[in-house]
């Protein structure tokens, strides 16, 4: 059977790749941080945890782009040990624990716009895609710090929905595939 290998069992020493991880770690990943506080990503996540007020901004499916850039910080840290990058992944894992609603719950788009209203359009608003990031970005952080904070978050996230949908029919799978994998990598 194949499978995708650890971020212990692969590494890249030289070459191309290497050059392009240097650059990601250096610069790219912090570039895109900024990207996503500049375009209020972020923020959405303040609003949701009671630390800012305000309207939500981005499209629907944008929690996704910062679990992406969580996923990628933390096969980042593995190889490289910027206490700058450990300090945003850890604040950013302290504001998803804030924000995060009390039976797993985490989707920033309905807890501000539609407060309460819960897989509503399961095939358009992107619920089960960025859960699925989430825990996708929660599986390699746990892979490379062996801390269970962002771990505990998914956890949570994905027994909601084994409670919500364990037993559900076809028309309450999800439009976009993600949540899947991720649940497999789980």
């Amino acid at each position: 059977m194949m499978r995708e290998p650890t971020l212990h069992e692969v590494t890249i020493t030289s070459g191309f790749w290497r050059d392009r991880q240097n650059l990601n770690a250096a610069h790219a990943i912090f570039y895109q941080w900024q990207k996503l506080e500049a375009t209020r990503c972020i923020d959405n996540f303040r609003i949701a945890a009671g630390l800012l007020s305000g309207f939500r901004e981005g499209f629907f499916f944008s929690d996704s782009d910062a679990y992406k850039w969580l996923d990628a910080a933390s096969r980042i840290m593995f190889h490289y040990k910027d206490p700058q990058l450990f300090k945003l992944v850890d604040d950013f894992i302290d504001l998803l624990a804030k924000a995060q609603q009390s039976d797993g719950y985490l989707y920033t788009y309905n807890q501000i716009q539609f407060p309460g209203q819960r897989w509503v359009d399961l095939q358009v608003e992107h619920e089960f895609y960025c859960l699925g990031h989430l825990i996708e970005a929660a599986v390699s952080h746990y892979e490379t710090t062996a801390e269970t904070k962002l771990l505990s978050i998914a956890q949570k996230a994905a027994d909601l929905l084994v409670k919500e949908f364990a037993d559900s029919t076809p028309e309450y799978t999800d439009g976009h595939e993600e949540i899947e994998i991720a649940l497999i990598k789980l």
